[in-house]
Formats: structure tokens, sequence, C-alpha cells
């Protein structure tokens, strides 16, 4: 049959030669006669007469219509001599069948990218109430820049023929048929099974379910697919219950969508590890806050003894780790030192470990058996337990040998002072409230400066664009960044272009009177797109602000207090949305407190944006933006 319709004419396109054969269709590359483009032809393993071509030629028109930039577009379709036939774009690179073949585990950062491609195309044929029916490696295509394109939603068209559902070989691959499809009862929540059965493939290289079709027929129905974390113990278990939940036998039990699947699935990825992260720094935060007493250095120059890290199956990459002990497929969170408590500013630079003549504190072998700090024993004066801890807190998170260093601040010869620069407009902030260097930050000010007009130049060295150097209701007061004293909605821009980006902020309001308001902006392009995650004294919610329309996507109530300083993160990774909110001097909330999904920004800056009546005042002392990406693991 192949050698037969290699140089037929079908529409506009000649046959050139077979791209490839399956028990529904064949598949050729076609040259358009007239203009010498390609494009892909799928001629269909069946003969429609009368009704079933009309049928055909309907649904035909309504896939066509669907445009998407991951899903193939339909160029033309007819019906010849009864054999239907689909003009498709033609995706050079294959499928992803071809790319990994079976038994291949991809890693878990390209898993999440494909299913975020994926979603967004099966949500918007859903929205379309199209069901695709045939979700598998094998229709998912392959563009020039490797981009998924979803393919094959003929099958969908053609299984509206009577004649063609009773044929099951015809309708889908069983392997990922949802039980009520195996039952001649296709719905939306059909292709979220097939899915999870594809991400499971893509994680484990196995399969859930495998034999005869009556064997995969009972499998589908009646028995529960084996735990992904029994397979691959270092993944959260948050992702194996995720996969179980789309994977239900009732689709009522699924997740209400494709857009929710993806972002639940984003969401157990990369909440364990913040959570983990967090926890580590805030008791870091607490036993700062609680050491006021001095803690007397050494008069011998000597590195610090990293506290002993608890064993975890997920644990941050940057955590200190013993030699010879293997390193799991982890997750690696966008920070690493606490934010919001100013402590000493820490120097990654080795160098500093042992040179000049500053010393570092020493602590007790016993220390360091002990996982409890105690001061090594020297009748010198030196630094407080205060600049010691937060040592320890860089080294814990860093994991290489950090130093202390001040910025602003000197450490001198053993019996000197420890001392700010001189600041002006510092006296309401703590002593050792200065600027903390983050790695790889896209953008950070702590606000440690002169009073001024404007915002000017942030303490990262990056200039503050939008309108914190243009309008006067931003200024630097009392060391803190100030928006008072005007009437509207504002946006201060700090940072480069970026797409999986987290910001955080710690700040306080004096009144939510009157609609004013305060929140983070991720995505911002211009003042009519971005997304926000915002405090209104009663609400956290996340909107989006689309073309110049504002709508809100999803929200919590959260009563808060006008005066008091609140902490803000806020994050974008893929097509998730993820915020919070928390008083400043309370613990950071383990989960994140509102989720929504959309996809309709790819990437842009970060910032603040601001709703103030000239009673108004708002008064940030933190900010830092990163990028929210896991690291090089594989599943």
């Amino acid at each position: 049959m192949a050698a037969d319709r290699v140089g037929q004419l079908l529409g506009n396109y000649r046959l050139t030669h077979l791209l490839g054969r399956g028990g529904f269709a064949e598949v050729y590359l076609g040259e358009h006669r007239r203009l010498g483009t390609y494009a892909a032809i799928k001629v269909l393993h069946t003969h429609l007469t009368g009704f079933e071509e009309e049928n055909f030629l309907a649904e035909a028109r309504t896939i066509a219509h669907l445009e998407h930039a991951h899903i193939i577009r339909i160029l033309d379709f007819d019906v010849r001599n009864g054999i239907p036939f689909l003009v498709m774009g033609y995706a050079p690179n294959g499928s992803v069948r071809t790319r990994y073949p079976r038994g291949t585990r991809l890693p878990l950062t390209t898993v999440l990218e494909y299913v975020r491609q994926i979603a967004t195309a099966l949500q918007y044929a859903h929205d379309h109430k199209v069901i695709h029916r045939d979700i598998k490696p094998e229709n998912m295509l392959l563009g020039r820049d490797d981009e998924i394109f979803l393919s094959d939603f003929g099958i969908a068209l053609i299984a509206q023929s009577s004649r063609i559902q009773h044929i099951q070989t015809v309708v889908g691959t069983a392997t990922y048929m949802a039980p009520e499809q195996l039952q001649g009862k296709p719905r939306l929540a059909s292709d979220q099974y097939a899915l999870a059965i594809v991400i499971y493939e893509w994680l484990t290289g196995e399969r859930p379910f495998q034999g005869t079709f009556l064997e995969l027929y009972s499998q589908h129905l009646t028995a529960p697919p084996p735990s992904l974390c029994a397979i691959l113990p270092a993944l959260p278990a948050h992702l194996d219950h995720v996969i179980q939940t789309a994977m239900a036998k009732d689709p009522a039990q699924r997740f209400e969508n494709i857009n929710a699947f993806a972002a639940a699935l984003e969401q157990a990825v990369y909440a364990p590890a913040a959570s983990l992260i967090s926890k580590r720094t805030t008791q870091l935060e607490v036993a700062v806050s609680q050491a006021d007493t001095p803690v007397v250095p050494s008069t011998h120059n000597a590195p610090i003894t990293p506290i002993p890290q608890a064993k975890s199956p997920v644990a941050p990459a940057s955590f200190p780790r013993a030699s010879n002990q293997p390193v799991p497929n982890v997750i690696t969170p966008p920070r690493a030192v606490p934010i919001g408590t100013r402590l000493l500013s820490v120097s990654a630079s080795p160098s500093r470990l042992a040179s000049g003549p500053q010393s570092a504190p020493a602590f007790s072998s016993s220390s360091a058996q002990s996982g409890v700090l105690h001061p090594a024993p020297s009748r010198q004066p030196g630094i407080s337990r205060r600049a010691a801890l937060a040592g320890i807190a860089a080294f814990v998170a860093g994991g290489t040998g950090w130093w202390l260093s001040t910025h602003q601040s000197q450490i001198s010869t053993p019996g000197a002072q420890t001392r700010l620069s001189p600041t002006k407009s510092a006296g309401t902030r703590k002593q050792n409230d200065h600027n903390i260097p983050i790695a790889n930050a896209l953008g950070q000010d702590t606000f440690w400066r002169n009073d001024q007009s404007f915002w000017g130049m942030a303490s990262d060295g990056r200039q503050w664009e939008g309108d914190a150097n243009q309008q006067p209701a931003f200024s630097i007061a009392n060391a803190t960044g100030r928006i008072a004293d005007d009437e509207g909605t504002f946006s201060a821009l700090l940072g480069t272009v970026s797409k999986d980006t987290e910001v955080i902020t710690s700040a306080s309001i004096n009144t939510f009177a009157n609609g004013a308001n305060y929140g983070l902006v991720l995505r911002w392009s211009n003042d009519n797109n971005w997304y926000k995650a915002v405090l209104d004294g009663k609400h956290l919610s996340i909107i989006r602000r689309i073309n110049g329309q504002t709508d809100t996507l999803k929200t919590m109530s959260l009563t808060m207090q006008a005066r008091r300083p609140y902490k803000l993160r806020f994050r974008t990774i893929g097509a998730l949305l993820l915020a919070k909110a928390w008083p400043a001097n309370e613990a950071e909330p383990s989960h994140w407190q509102v989720t929504a999904s959309d996809t309709a920004l790819l990437s842009g800056r970060a910032g603040l944006r601001v709703a103030i009546q000239p009673s108004t005042v708002i008064t940030v002392t933190s900010f830092l933006v990163t990028t929210a990406a896991i690291g090089n693991d594989s599943a």
C-alpha cells in the first residue's frame, strides 16, 4: 500500500516518501505542487461513505480551527474515493518516542517542560470540547527547536463515526487508555489519565500496566498503578500522589482539568524543597535572633565546622554532604540564605578564609559532634554570638567555605570593635541590618542607604526602574523604601527579564482604607500585562492583567493588621503561579497558600506594584528576585 501511494497527488500535495505507518494511518511527506513547501499527509485506514463522510468533513472543520502554539495545524482535509486524509504541519525532529525509546528515563526538568506545553495544548482543545483520545509519546512531535506539538487529533474526529468507535485498536493505544474510554465512554478526563501514564513512563522507564489487550483492560479497570516512590524513592511523595490522583479509576476523582493537573505536578516537585529550605533557614533565623551574648574568637585563624546535616531523601543539593556520600537526584531551591533578617553579609570567596588580619570564630570539636555550638575557650574579646551564627547559617546554606565579612562594616584584629560605617538616618534600623549578597540574585535591595528622593540605585548596584525613580511618591527614609504622599497606582521594577522567577519582600502599610494595597508583580512587560500577588488587608490574591483587562485567578481570605510588617513571596514556574504571605516575625508557612495556573504571559520583569491614597504610607525593608528553577536532576 505504501509503495502504491508514493508519487500520488492528494489535494495539492504530491506524496514523496513514507514517514511512518501504524494501525490507524500512514503518514507521508508531501510537497505542495505549486509552492514547493512540505507538509505531513496522514492517510487514514478506513473507507467512509454517505453520512460517515459528511461526519468526517464536519468534524475536520472543527479540528482545523484549533490554533495553538503546541498543536499541529490541520492545513487541509478531504475524502478521495472514500479514503479520508489530513494535511498537517510537518515536525522535522520526529516524535518524542523516537527521541526517547521505550525504557528511557527522562530528567525531571525535561518532563516538567514537556508537560507544561502539552497541558496548555490539551486545555485549549478541551475548552473547545475536543477530546484527543490517543495521548501517547508517538503523538507528541518535536519541532525545529525541540518544542512539543500535540498531533493526531484526527483520532477524535474519526471516532465520531459509530462504525469506527467499535474498532478498539483504532480509537487509541490500550496501554494509555482510561477505563471509561475502554468501555466506549471517553470524556475530557480520559486525556488526563493518559497523560499521567505517559509521565509515569517518562519518570520510571516503565508503563504501569502491561500485557495483552484483555490483561490491560482488566488492569485499567481494577488495578492501582505501582507506586512511583517504590521505584524511585528519591522522588517527592507528593508527586506520586498527584499521578495516582490523575489515574483514578473514577473520572470524577481526577483533577478538575488538565491545567489543575499540571499545576499540582509542578507544586509537588517544587514545594517539598522550598519547605525544607524554609524550615532550615527559619531555624537559623530564630537562633540568631535569640543570641546576644558574645562569643570570643580563637587567637588562630580556624575554619568553621559545619553543623552535621540530617539525612533526607530530598534535600537541597547545596547543603554540606560527606565526600563519600552519593548525591541523590534532588531539587535545588532558588535561594539558600534566609531573607528578611539582616545578619552580617557573607562572601563566597574561599580566599578570605585565612587572609588579612581577620579571624574566624573557632568552635570546639565537641560542637561538631553534638550539633550544638560551644565557643572555644579564649580570653580575647570578640564578635557576638549573632555574628557567629550568621557565619554558620551561610555555611549550612552554601555548603562551601564561607567567611564572615560585612558590607559597610569592618572586623579587625582580635580586640577590635565590630561597627557599621556611618549611615545617615539609620537610627531606626538595628546595627547589624545591612546587605546580604545572594548568589545568582536577579535583583536585590535592602534599602540601607541615605535618605533621598526616589529609590535610586538598589543595594546590588542595579537601578530601580518604572515609577521608582520618576514619581515623587518614592523615597528612602530611615533606611527603608517609602511609598507615600501621593494617589494612584505605581510600579517599581528591579532586575532583568526572566521566565521562571521568585520574588520576596518584607513590607508594611499603615492603612488598607479606600482600596489601598500592595503586592509583587512577575512577568511584567508593561502597565497592561503582568501577574500580581496582592494583599488588600482581607485577602491574598493572584491577579493578572492582559492587554489592559484585569481579572482574579485565585484568592483566599487573609486578615492583616495595618502597620504590621508582612512577608510576601510570589513565584512563577511555567504555567504555575504560587503565592503566600505571613507576619514577618513568624515562621514561613510550609505550603503555598494560593495556587493558580495561566499561560498568557511567558516572561517579563519583577517588581512591586501598589495602589495608594494621600494618607497611605507603605514601607519596604527588603526585596529579592531570584531564578526559580530545579537543578540538573534526573528522574
